[in-house]
């Protein structure tokens, strides 16, 4: 009989786990196409914001729901091996990389444009970028410190927003190298809205919320299918603005049945 109950309450939480992991990705869904859906209804003001709306977070939906299970994943594994040190040399880490990589970019890039003698040059980015990657060295130093002395919430949220920060310059580092701009920009954007949302969407306090397991899914279905019915009747709209969403394009696409 005991096993039985066991058995019973893992199926429930199982389903209660489910439940809530798709109602988060549909506010995720929502939420992350937020920029896009403003920026395409813009170029086709006919269709509408909500029927664009409906098209983007439709398409974003299933990214969605595996996006906050991995979040949520990533958020269990993290608390089982950071211990209160570790988030804090990682605090430290993450900071240094977040602020030291668009401070040797920029600097290289004004040496660059500024000075034509390249000896000069060499040696005033070596002196520089010794100066600058001390100071945030000790910046990072002390910001870590400060997190620390605030509690384990502080630094685990310390640690989180280290680390975003950090892939952050990452991307912006390697838009910066290649010169892109519009639709990849675009793309750059969408990706971050929709990785924020699904970043906040995995916390731990959203993972046992009934309502949301039992409202959830059902809104994320008549999304779903409100969002393939739009997409069919504007294919034609849509195709115009394409690079605007080429994060979403390819799932926007089936929906128009190209």
């Amino acid at each position: 009989m005991a096993s039985t109950d066991t058995d019973t309450d893992d199926d429930g939480s199982s389903l209660l786990h489910f439940g809530t992991t798709v109602g988060v990705a549909f506010v995720v869904a929502v939420v992350g196409t937020a920029p896009a859906a403003l920026r395409v209804a813009k170029g086709i003001p006919s269709a509408g914001l909500f029927s664009v709306w409906a098209v983007l977070g439709a398409a974003a939906l299933v990214p969605s729901v595996f996006l906050v299970a991995i979040f949520r994943g990533a958020r269990r594994g993290g608390r089982s091996f950071l211990d209160g040190r570790a988030k804090t040399h990682g605090i430290r880490l993450f900071t240094l990389g977040a602020l030291a990589l668009p401070v040797v970019v920029t600097f290289g890039a004004v040496l660059r444009a500024k000075t034509h003698h390249h000896a000069l040059a060499g040696v005033t980015f070596a002196v520089g970028i010794t100066v600058a990657l001390l100071a945030i060295f000790a910046f990072a130093t002390r910001v870590s410190l400060l997190v620390e002395a605030r509690g384990e919430r502080a630094a685990r949220w310390g640690f989180s927003v280290a680390f975003a920060l950090f892939l952050l310059a990452i991307v912006w580092v390697g838009l910066k190298a290649s010169g892109a701009g519009g639709p990849a920009m675009g793309a750059f954007l969408d990706t971050l809205a929709l990785l924020l949302a699904a970043g906040f969407g995995s916390r731990r306090s959203f993972a046992d919320l009934r309502p949301v397991a039992v409202v959830g899914p059902p809104l994320a279905a008549a999304m779903l299918a409100l969002g393939v019915t739009t997409g069919r009747e504007l294919a034609e709209p849509m195709a115009q603005v394409r690079g605007e969403v080429a994060l979403y394009a390819p799932v926007v696409d089936r929906f128009a049945g190209r």
